[in-house]
């Protein structure tokens, strides 16, 4: 008798009430052959007992070899080292723990012969067919797919290749063939009847097999809200069983691959993004020396970099960032351990879900953090004090002179550990008190950190359209050396937000020159009334004013909005969504107005401007002069809309970047937006 070591897991999933569950007919699993692919299973609630045990007694018979170590250690039963793709079509074999990788990926055509490996009868696959009858053709449905693809390459090591062509070789009981460059991808989808409605609807492999078989004869599938959220959750759970990812317990919607998946949240949750970045590191693998850093890029005095979901892998992944100075600077850097304490484990045999026991995710290692000089290997300065599940911070260590240097992040233990980097460059020398810098953030407050200010003035946004959920955004805590931030939807939405990139400006209280552009900043405290801000110096003609939402006295999602500005002064006000009541606490509001023009001093260019009475929800096109590494800020200047919206921004380059008016739907379904002026702020390098 043939022993396979390969397992099916496939998923069911009752997130919403679309459909009813019904009962499955037991599936004939004597048809199947002893050596076949074997299916770990899980089911709706409501599934009768007896198949769940008929499955499972299968999936547990002594004959059955599996890749799982189910009596290891607490997170073995989620990830095992060994249970990640060791070879391919890119990449080759050889590939181990850490190590990133290249996955192609297609979908196979209509016709491909399909086996039942859950016991369903052997069919062609018909999923473009049924992908066609619901968005009407491929160009609709397949950028779902490469989002979910994107998402998951954005959180770890993989990088994901559309393969266009797929020669139809068939599924067999005991093979699925492997990728091949311009052939096929290795990771193949398909679909075909399974069971109907309810119950199971999608399974996958694992390793190096990694395929998807979806249930087309499912009506669940016909529900496309929030950009066919229960379509790519599906595809982003099964896609973690290709990456060798089992089941997590207990059932409470945190994590996405609890065996049944929800619409609670938008895919990969912390927990499935660390077992990931065990088995593949995180995007920027493999930085572990100085000849492979991640680049930073030139960083001018005042200005800074945040970077979130970033990791070590295990004791033998050291992760090196280099980054670029002019004379007289110094370097503050922080490494941030992310994660929490919550429960996790098992899927047991029965098909039931444990308890889970506690787990802490903060402190599987014991960050230490360098500075290296340019050469790559002399400390200039080190932290490992706090131990482990705190933060390590280095403050105002002076580089030596202009150039490249390094931060070093590094850990002793055998594990992976998710953590956020914060590196924010100062002056020895005087100058403009300034700091900008683009960061990536979500739903959770990060920190940034400042240099050489007394009394910051702190503004952000818009941000980009990476999420298509409305959202706002919200600083608090801004001190002289720090401050934190975070998006926020508006309050009928779930409430997670994928990461957004969005830039940041700090500036010191009061009025002061950015060359030959004058600037004042300051700060009031308001609510939802009208209030009149006078300038602190008299502009030549009206500025442009950006403001932000800068402490958290009332929780609803709140935006600014701002009028009539003028040489002299500007009216603010705060808004909620339409459906509350439009009342709110009191809130401290941070603004910056600069003149309209642009100027170069100490390294920086700034320009600020404003659009014609021309911005919609429509995308609008803003082009500027030159910048490097712009950063951008903007703001409504014209209140001729009066339904709560903000603003969204997307593909910013040196020359230009999109804007547009977003409405949120708490009220009405209608986003149309009436002309609005919009005034911009961009701060880089010449």
């Amino acid at each position: 008798m043939k022993f396979v070591c390969r397992i099916l897991i496939y998923t069911v999933i009752s997130m919403l009430p679309v459909l009813a569950a019904t009962a499955a007919p037991m599936p004939d699993l004597s048809a199947l052959p002893d050596d076949a692919l074997v299916p770990m299973a899980c089911f709706a609630p409501g599934t009768d007992l007896a198949l769940v045990d008929t499955l499972h007694k299968r999936f547990n018979d002594s004959r059955l070899r599996t890749s799982l170590d189910l009596g290891g250690g607490p997170r073995d039963f989620q990830f095992d080292d060994p249970d990640r793709w060791s070879t391919t079509a890119t990449n080759g074999g050889g590939l181990g723990q850490g190590d990133p990788m290249t996955l192609t990926w297609s979908i196979v055509p209509d016709g491909t012969s399909i086996f039942g490996y859950n016991g369903e009868p052997t069919a062609p696959s018909n999923l473009r067919a049924r992908l066609n009858q619901i968005y009407g053709s491929q160009a609709v449905w397949l950028p779902i797919f490469q989002g979910v693809f994107d998402r998951w390459s954005s959180l770890n090591g993989v990088t994901y290749v559309y393969e266009p062509n797929d020669d139809g070789s068939a599924w067999t009981s005991t093979n699925i063939a492997a990728g091949q460059l311009g052939v096929r991808g290795d990771v193949r989808i398909s679909g075909h009847f399974i069971d109907g409605n309810s119950n199971v609807l999608a399974y996958n492999f694992f390793p190096n097999f990694g395929d998807m078989v979806i249930d087309t004869a499912d009506n669940t599938y016909n529900n496309t809200a929030t950009n066919s959220l229960i379509l790519r959750n599906i595809l982003a759970h099964e896609h973690g069983h290709g990456l060798g990812l089992s089941h997590v317990c207990p059932v409470n919607q945190t994590k996405l691959m609890e065996p049944f998946l929800a619409t609670a949240f938008d895919g990969p949750q912390f927990d499935d993004i660390l077992a990931t970045n065990r088995g593949y590191g995180d995007s920027f693998e493999h930085n572990d020396t100085p000849g492979t850093a991640t680049s930073l890029g030139s960083i001018s005095a005042g200005g800074s970099v945040n970077l979130a979901t970033r990791s070590i892998d295990d004791n033998s992944d050291p992760d090196l960032f280099e980054f670029t100075v002019g004379a007289n600077t110094n370097a503050s850097v922080t490494v941030t351990p992310n994660g929490s304490t919550y429960l996790s484990g098992p899927q047991n045999a029965n098909g039931t879900c444990s308890p889970g026991t506690s787990f802490n995710a903060l402190d599987n290692q014991n960050l230490v953090l360098e500075i290296l000089d340019s050469n790559g290997s002399t400390v200039l300065a080190s932290a490992n004090s706090t131990g482990a599940g705190s933060a390590e911070t280095l403050t105002n260590i002076a580089l030596p002179g202009a150039g490249s240097y390094f931060v070093d992040v590094s850990g002793g233990s055998n594990e992976a550990q998710l953590y956020e980097l914060m590196l924010s460059v100062g002056s020895t020398g005087g100058g403009v008190n300034l700091a900008a810098a683009n960061v990536t953030t979500d739903e959770i407050i990060r920190t940034v950190n400042l240099n050489g200010f007394t009394t910051p003035r702190v503004v952000m946004g818009p941000p980009s359209f990476a999420g298509n959920q409305a959202v706002s955004v919200r600083v608090r805590n801004v001190t002289a050396g720090s401050f934190q931030h975070n998006l926020q939807e508006w309050d009928y939405l779930d409430g997670s937000h994928v990461n957004e990139s969005m830039g940041f400006l700090a500036l010191e209280n009061g009025a002061q020159s950015l060359g030959n552009l004058d600037a004042d900043a300051g700060s009031v405290n308001i609510n939802q009334n009208w209030v009149t801000v006078n300038f602190s110096q008299a502009f030549g003609a009206a500025p442009v004013v950006v403001a932000q939402v800068a402490s958290f006295a009332g929780g609803q999602a709140v935006t600014t909005r701002v009028r009539n500005v003028t040489a002299s002064s500007f009216q603010i006000r705060l808004q909620e969504e339409e459906a509350n009541d439009d009342i709110h606490a009191v809130e401290r509001v941070d603004w910056i107005a600069v003149e309209v023009g642009a100027a170069t001093f100490s390294g920086t260019r700034v320009i600020a401007g404003r659009t014609g009475n021309s911005i919609t929800n429509s995308w609008a096109t803003i082009n500027f002069s030159s910048v490097t590494d712009p950063v951008f800020l903007a703001e409504m200047q014209t209140f001729d809309g009066s339904d709560a919206a903000a603003l969204r921004q997307r593909n910013l380059t040196s020359t230009s970047v999109q804007v547009k008016v977003e409405e949120e739907q708490s009220g009405d379904a209608e986003v149309a937006h009436t002309t609005e002026v919009v005034g911009y702020i961009i701060v880089g390098r010449p």
